[in-house]
């Protein structure tokens, strides 16, 4: 197997690795810049920010607890059941988290990157808390709409219509359009050119099966 190495300054590196096996070439990032990775903290940041608020206002206890366990799901989580098995242990990946684990983690004696995405579950309750809870006071609108006396469809719609507002319901909404955001945003530009989207789950569900292509 050969390699070739683009211009770009080391942190920007694009190597071409050419495989006679497979008669076929991948080119991936070595190491992610910083115009790559600071999107994707921002849009975390944002989801975050939003999610955090929707658990404030259900209760402190449960907000402050909710922002521990999101540190921990990040930098403790993470690095133990994806980071230490990635290719880019002790790199720049497209989320900035390879040297810290690097520092923190001992590498894996597993170096199959899909083999622990099952603990992936573990960080569920980060998305699954905060988007039950925004739908709550979306669906109490609806309700009430429904519950209008003449039963006419146009007084139904007014009725849900009148009584949103942008806080809460447009900031779920608006919580909702971050997460798409983000999701389009490393998936074209982080996984477009990470070393693993041949065999990550997030870039090819079937990869976890071992049939992706």
């Amino acid at each position: 197997m050969s390699r070739e190495f683009l211009p770009g300054g080391h942190e920007d590196a694009i190597i071409i690795e050419m495989s006679p096996e497979k008669d076929n070439k991948t080119e991936y990032s070595d190491n992610f810049p910083l115009a790559t990775i600071i999107p994707r903290w921002i849009f975390a940041l944002t989801e975050m920010g939003i999610a955090s608020y929707f658990v404030f206002k259900f209760g402190f206890r449960s907000g402050l607890i909710f922002l521990v366990y999101g540190f921990v799901s990040v930098f403790v989580i993470l690095p133990l059941t994806r980071c230490n098995r990635c290719f880019y242990y002790g790199k720049v990946c497209n989320f900035g988290l390879g040297k810290w684990a690097s520092m923190f983690f001992p590498r894996s004696d597993d170096t199959v990157y899909s083999s622990a995405y099952g603990y992936t579950i573990l960080l569920w309750p980060l998305r699954i808390i905060p988007l039950g809870l925004g739908l709550i006071p979306i669906l109490g609108v609806i309700r009430f709409g429904l519950s209008v006396p003449s039963g006419e469809i146009g007084d139904m719609a007014g009725a849900v219509v009148s009584n949103l507002q942008l806080i809460p319901h447009g900031l779920f909404v608006i919580y909702l359009l971050v997460i798409f955001l983000h999701r389009k945003y490393y998936r074209s530009r982080s996984c477009s050119r990470c070393y693993h989207r041949s065999d990550c789950p997030v870039y090819d569900k079937n990869s976890i099966l071992g049939t992706g292509d």
